[in-house]
């Protein structure tokens, strides 16, 4: 068994535009909960308080949350595309990202 030491910086993004913050805000109220029930790779793990949250999410936990999030919103193909964009352009290190979300 080892141990695994990782230093936490925070480096904010600019604030994105529609349909990304909606979906954004609506993760960090549920990020356990945006998921259907047959999903069972996930390995999402993390913490809220107050209006924030800190979560780690493996790419393709989050592709699939934005992709049931725009579907249960009744998105059209060019808001996904936005969505999946922004998604694609965050600094992913080995598929996966930790995210502060809140003010």
């Amino acid at each position: 068994m080892g141990l695994d030491v990782g230093v936490v910086r925070i480096e904010y993004l600019e604030r994105p535009d529609q349909p990304v913050y909606r979906f954004l805000f609506d993760l960090m109220l549920g990020p356990y909960t945006s998921m259907d029930a047959d999903w069972e790779e996930d390995d999402t793990w993390g913490g809220g308080w107050d209006n924030n949250g800190l979560y780690e999410f493996s790419l393709a936990g989050l592709r699939k949350r934005a992709d049931n999030w725009a579907n249960r919103n009744n998105f059209g193909p060019s808001e996904k595309a936005k969505l999946c964009q922004w998604i694609e352009s965050l600094p992913w290190q080995d598929d996966h990202i930790m995210l502060h979300l809140g003010n």
